[in-house]
């Protein structure tokens, strides 16, 4: 269950700063608390969306198309889940309208 959580985290990671990166770069904007309290929050969302995919993984035994099926939607959902979690740290900073 660790290294999923792990993979979860270190591409939720390096997602969370490419786009904080890109963000200060493109524009005028400070490097402040909004950008940790953002790395950190997709960071954490990721280590859990990690450690419920093994979970979930090791008690389905999917085969075939069902697994990549499996594998699909659950990518999907975890980029929702990103997504979200990126949403609601810049809303708690004031960054987001």
């Amino acid at each position: 269950m660790l290294k999923y959580a792990l993979k979860g985290g270190s591409l939720a990671l390096m997602l969370s700063v490419s786009f904080i990166l890109f963000l200060i770069l493109a524009s005028e904007t400070k490097f402040g608390f909004w950008a940790i309290l953002s790395a950190v929050s997709v960071t954490f969302t990721g280590f859990c969306g990690g450690a419920i995919y093994s979970l979930i993984n090791n008690f389905m035994q999917l085969y075939g198309w069902k697994k990549t099926a499996f594998n699909v939607l659950f990518a999907v959902l975890f980029c929702v889940s990103l997504w979200l979690s990126l949403i609601l740290a810049l809303a708690a900073t004031g960054l987001w309208d």
